[in-house]
């Protein structure tokens, strides 16, 4: 052998061998690494917009479940009967299985309001009806169970969401 001699040492410091297959896996996992990244910041905004969508459609649902039943009520006042009644209804203790609600009952000119909302989802739904009973203006109960009162006093009535006295 002519040159000089090689030891172990740099024989293995040239040595090119297989070094393709160490930097590919480093590169694949680099790369999966940036896309599930990418992919789970994508998402987030997303999910955000849907739980919004799915909050309102509660909202929405139980306001007009509420107005329904509010306008019973008041057909029932329109009986001509000295009447006193409460209709309890049920409905989701959450929405979006996080968030409590409120529902208020309120008078804006001849139009009774029934608003529903959450502050949690910083969402509101309302809902406007023509009802010939007096409303207790600004009653209002948390979900799940809301009751509706048609209250008769000296034979007034009126519809309230905090019982009869």
């Amino acid at each position: 052998m002519n040159g000089p001699k090689r030891t172990d040492r740099t024989r293995l410091t040239h040595d090119d061998r297989a070094v393709s297959i160490a930097i590919t896996h480093a590169l694949t996992i680099a790369i999966t690494t940036i896309l599930v990244s990418g992919l789970l910041l994508a998402s987030g905004p997303f999910l955000d917009a849907q739980e919004q969508r799915v909050s309102q459609d509660q909202l929405n649902e139980i306001g007009s479940s509420v107005a329904t039943q509010i306008s019973t009520v008041d057909r029932l006042a329109d009986s001509g009967d000295d009447v006193e009644t409460t209709v309890t209804v049920q409905y989701p203790t959450r929405i979006v299985d996080n968030y409590e609600y409120t529902v208020e009952l309120r008078e804006e000119g001849d139009r009774t309001i029934v608003e529903v909302s959450s502050e949690g989802v910083d969402r509101a739904s309302s809902f406007q009806l023509q009802t010939n009973t007096d409303i207790d203006n600004g009653s209002s109960t948390d979900g799940p169970d809301i009751e509706i009162s048609l209250c008769d006093d000296n034979g007034d009535s009126e519809i309230t969401l905090e019982g009869c006295d």
